[in-house]
């Protein structure tokens, strides 16, 4: 075979690769980027006010939905809960759970979530601000408070422009790298549905308001 002509033919199966590439790009995707403990995750995310993507970047980044993970310091299931952590959120929820005792309880998927999603939103109610949250959630509050008061990381004490440890900037990148994935994978039209919703609400409360005035 000539050269030229091979040279076309390789360029041709090239072509087809990237056409067959380009059609089951999203399909690729999901298998990477699963929506494993889809009925457990919409479930915490609802009950604490988490956008279900955020809810997923996390246990994706944490344990890539291993409900059995424990990482080298101890931190366990799909959230890489720690005993103390989920004994402080169970007092908050009202329920027990003794640090020495329960803590294979954090390897059951709805019990981590439970848990990990209240960590959440209780964190997001201190600084209200997810880059924050996130930081808060890998690095520990005790760090992020003193990051918050270093204008070397923080311009106005509630957000974050860097932060000091490799492994949470990292860290920060991964969630954002996946909240997009799952966003633009599962959770786009949902989230214009809502936005859809909240407008018509608002619309609906300016008439309400109107009606009354009159």
């Amino acid at each position: 075979m000539k050269p030229l002509k091979v040279f076309f033919t390789l360029i041709g199966v090239f072509c087809l690769v990237l056409a067959v590439y380009a059609v089951f790009y999203d399909e690729i995707r999901k298998i990477i980027y699963p929506l494993s403990y889809e009925a457990e995750i919409s479930a915490a995310a609802e009950a604490y006010g988490i956008p279900p993507e955020k809810l997923h970047a996390v246990v994706k980044a944490e344990s890539d939905y291993d409900a059995k993970a424990v990482s080298r310091v101890g931190a366990k299931g799909l959230m890489q809960l720690m005993n103390e952590t989920a004994s402080d959120m169970a007092k908050r929820l009202g329920e027990e759970f003794d640090e020495e005792k329960d803590g294979e309880k954090l390897f059951e998927a709805e019990t981590n979530l439970r848990y990990g999603g209240s960590y959440l939103q209780l964190l997001y109610r201190i600084y209200g601000d997810w880059t924050v949250v996130h930081a808060a959630y890998n690095a520990g509050p005790g760090n992020v408070n003193k990051w918050l008061e270093d204008r070397a990381f923080s311009p106005d004490g509630r957000s974050l422009e860097n932060v000091p440890f490799g492994e949470t900037s990292k860290y920060l990148e991964k969630i954002a790298k996946y909240e997009k994935i799952y966003k633009e994978l599962y959770f786009s039209e949902q989230n214009e549905q809502n936005e859809q919703s909240k407008e018509v609400e608002e619309s609906e409360g300016k008439v309400d308001a109107s009606e009354q005035s009159e």
